[in-house]
């Protein structure tokens, strides 16, 4: 043992905590308990110091500390399973991946707070926090040098025309078939993405709620979402009530929710606009009737956001310099306005001057498809925008990987997701179409 003893001298054992000497004071330096505290404090390191007061913080109420290395977090390869919370992060070898986390978040949590009224946690996971040494991965953008693999995002994006415009021309039953796989498919890539950074939303819910209410509206139009979004409010409370799914109510029944609301409502206007009727002059008896244009509502939605999400892309990756919002960092000033005036002009050309009905004649006109495309520039940028948001706040770079070279469903399809709800509103608005159809016998 090493000869050297502590400043003052060796530290007695317990008995010396009670011993007095002349100062008032044991050998550790302590006032003795029966004299008064002088109230001043050293400037050491206390330590975390927790208040007990029933409102105050609780880090165990942390949602985001519950589970700080969920399944599949930031950049893990999960398998298909992951709809049913099945989905494991694994390396390229097979071996499982580690998680980094920060500091705070790795440290053991402190214990509940003793006393009436302090509530604790309850059990189930949350999403993780964002690696400590890892930045945010960059998006899918419109600046020069993106990663897109430009031949193989082409392909794709050809092969979705020729799926979109056949089934549109074969009539309105085979275009709602490919719109309503396409939302099932978008939703199950949106709550995979949630279970990834450890959320437990009820994907099959959610899954049969978007398909039934695309299938809904297009049957019984508007009158269908009240009673669509009755039952599945209902049932999203029953499946954490009984429970069928497990994990803290709260949270995963907001994400459940949102994808509901996000995927389901916003994506349903396809099945709307199909279904949707316009009050014209029949070119042969002159006679006011209702005719049945959904194919082409739908149509000229599709084709004013594929203008612009190309527009956008080549004018920000040519010109783009000023950042747009930092919610997505990647898309810019340039891009936006080219974006619109490619959107514009593709609109006007191939709607109004064709003559594609509702909106390029009767009872649509020019100056009816100048506002479709206005309108859908918009609509478009702040779908793109609330999707990057989205995702950069999940810590991935895209939603999931279905599409090669354009990432995943929703990375495609974030900005036609407002672009239809948008394009029928103001069809609304100009008289374009009817709010409800009407059958005549």
């Amino acid at each position: 043992m090493s000869d050297q003893q502590p400043p003052g001298g060796p530290i007695r054992g317990p008995e010396s905590w009670f011993t007095d000497d002349d100062e008032g004071v044991g050998d550790l330096g302590l006032p003795h308990w029966t004299e008064p505290g002088t109230g001043a404090l050293d400037n050491a390191d206390m330590g975390p110091r927790w208040r007990d007061g029933a409102s105050d913080y609780n880090e165990l109420d942390d949602i985001r500390l519950l589970d700080p290395t969920p399944p599949g977090a930031f950049g893990a390869e999960t398998s298909d399973a992951g709809l049913f919370g099945l989905d494991a992060p694994i390396e390229a070898d097979g071996a499982p991946q580690p998680i980094d986390v920060p500091a705070a978040a790795a440290a053991p949590p402190a214990p509940p707070l003793a006393g009436p009224g302090v509530a604790t946690a309850g059990p189930g996971p949350g999403p993780a926090p964002r690696r400590a040494n890892r930045p945010a991965q960059p998006e899918t953008g419109q600046r020069k040098g993106s990663d897109r693999d430009i031949a193989m995002a082409t392909v794709t994006g050809l092969g979705l025309a020729v799926v979109a415009l056949g089934s549109l021309w074969l009539g309105e039953i085979p275009g709602l078939i490919v719109a309503t796989t396409i939302l099932a498919l978008a939703t199950m890539e949106f709550y995979n993405a949630m279970r990834r950074v450890g959320y437990n939303p009820a994907s099959l819910l959610g899954l049969v709620t978007t398909v039934g209410m695309t299938l809904a509206v297009y049957w019984k139009n508007v009158a269908a979402y009240p009673v669509v979004l009755f039952l599945a409010i209902v049932f999203a409370l029953l499946w954490y009530l009984m429970p069928v799914g497990p994990g803290r109510p709260v949270p995963n029944l907001g994400i459940t929710l949102l994808g509901i609301g996000y995927v389901g409502v916003l994506g349903s206007f396809a099945g709307l606009m199909l279904s949707s009727d316009s009050i014209a002059v029949n070119g042969e008896t002159g006679i006011v009737e209702f005719q049945s244009n959904g194919t082409g509502l739908l149509f000229a939605a599709i084709l004013a956001t594929v203008a612009y999400d190309i527009g956008a892309y080549v004018s920000g990756r040519s010109m783009g310099r000023t950042p747009l919002s930092a919610h997505s960092p990647n898309k810019t000033l340039e891009g936006v306005v080219g974006g619109a005036v490619v959107c514009i002009v593709v609109t006007v050309l191939v709607i109004g001057i064709i003559g594609i009905a509702p909106w390029g004649e009767s009872p649509g006109g020019f100056a009816d498809t100048m506002i479709l495309a206005v309108v859908a520039a918009v609509a478009a940028t702040l779908g793109d925008l609330c999707e990057s948001m989205m995702k950069r706040d999940l810590g991935v770079k895209d939603m999931g990987t279905m599409l090669p070279g354009h990432g995943g469903i929703l990375d495609r399809f974030d900005g036609l997701l407002f672009v239809m709800p948008a394009t029928w509103c103001a069809a609304l608005a100009l008289g374009i179409v009817e709010a409800t159809s009407v059958v005549t016998g």
